[in-house]
């Protein structure tokens, strides 16, 4: 009778613990509990562990090591779920030299990974996910909308969910034929530079496109490409645009640690020339 009270208060007990299971890695705890006591019951009942067949020994054992291993996965999958909840990038498509006067209805595509799309609100903002996983990676953003050309496509490296992200628009106008052609355009790549801080500080060192004579530099065009970085942005390494015109010039910043990871980036411009 007292054996029979004992497992009885110990069941009721059991049943308390489990409501309070919330996570796989707490349920494998429980399962271990309750092997442990049913090995009890069974030594109390033959009178000493050597009645108990070593095969029921052997199956309890692999069934506990078993759910222990279950339990912990689960909960390291749902650790990593966790830790991955998206991240909102903020950002506007506006008419060109007008940052104020915003595009509705814009649709604006993001490739970092994969592709998404989003569209613009009635004041030309948008939002778009970001994982945690995809800061500091190359990415390429553009963005099109009714009665408007198609934005130059934009390199950037998410920095920060933070980053606000501008995308200008030029109105597509139906002009007559009697009106002049456009000026011609083109597109243009500078060779590429690379800035290293291997073993000092360099700070606010400016490099220059070179000049186009006979042709103007679309100031919304002009691009900053990252081919390789080495470091965080704004942290290890920084640029700032110093001038578009008559020639393309920024400013790098990179910073050297003695320990740990050093400023290095190699970078070049991209704009669109018009001809005069």
């Amino acid at each position: 009778m007292l054996q029979f009270a004992v497992a009885t208060e110990g069941t009721t007990s059991l049943f308390q613990v489990a409501k309070e299971i919330k996570t796989p890695l707490a349920l494998s705890g429980l399962v271990v509990i309750v092997l442990y006591l049913i090995f009890r019951q069974l030594v109390l009942q033959q009178k000493g562990p050597k009645f108990i067949s070593p095969q029921i020994a052997k199956y309890v054992f692999w069934l506990a090591l078993v759910s222990m291993f279950l339990g912990f996965g689960g909960f390291l999958i749902d650790a990593t779920a966790r830790h991955e909840h998206p991240a909102p990038l903020y950002g506007k498509v506006h008419k060109a030299n007008d940052e104020t006067e915003g595009i509705p209805g814009a649709e604006v595509s993001l490739d970092v990974n994969y592709t998404r799309h989003t569209l613009t609100t009635a004041d030309g903002d948008f939002v778009l996910d970001i994982l945690p996983s995809e800061l500091q990676k190359h990415a390429r953003i553009w963005a099109k909308a009714k009665g408007f050309q198609k934005s130059v496509t934009k390199e950037i490296i998410i920095a920060t969910p933070s980053d606000r992200i501008f995308i200008p628009l030029i109105i597509e106008t139906n002009e007559p034929s009697t009106v002049p052609p456009k000026p011609e355009r083109k597109h243009y790549k500078t060779s590429s530079w690379q800035q290293h801080s291997s073993n000092d500080d360099l700070k606010d060192v400016e490099h220059c496109g070179p000049p186009h004579p006979g042709w103007r530099i679309i100031p919304e065009t002009v691009q900053f490409v990252v081919e390789w970085s080495q470091g965080s942005v704004n942290d290890e390494w920084s640029f700032s645009q110093e001038k578009v015109s008559p020639v393309v010039c920024y400013k790098v910043t990179t910073i050297h640690h003695g320990i740990g990871t050093s400023g290095k980036v190699n970078f070049h411009f991209e704009y669109d020339l018009e001809k005069l």
